[in-house]
């Protein structure tokens, strides 16, 4: 639902992770049986998929002039990554620098 409100993401056409939901009743509840049942007609007849494409976020609202799909990663875009691994590796040979200096003069 938020997303429908921030054009800035992107959905992806092909689902390749199927999201399942689930909803909990207590132990030994009179009502498990009857929704599983419930909900195993909706699935078959297919009214969760008609449910889902009426509800969930049309393309229309934020496609005003835009050229719909996902644009390109560059290197630009995942720099922040390499800056981080550079600084991680950096803060490593200092600590074990530091350690092994420490280790050395005070061993005695």
């Amino acid at each position: 639902m938020w997303a429908e409100d921030n054009c800035d993401l992107v959905f992806l056409e092909q689902i390749f992770y199927k999201a399942n939901f689930a909803i909990g009743f207590p132990m030994n509840s009179p009502y498990t049986r009857s929704f599983s049942k419930v909900m195993v007609e909706l699935e078959e007849n297919g009214l969760l998929q008609l449910w889902q494409r009426k509800r969930w976020r049309s393309c229309d609202k934020c496609m005003s002039g835009k050229q719909p799909g996902a644009r390109v990663i560059g290197l630009v875009d995942l720099q922040s990554a390499f800056f981080v691994l550079i600084l991680g590796l950096t803060l490593g040979v200092v600590t074990i620098s530091a350690e092994c200096f420490w280790k050395h003069k005070f061993k005695k």
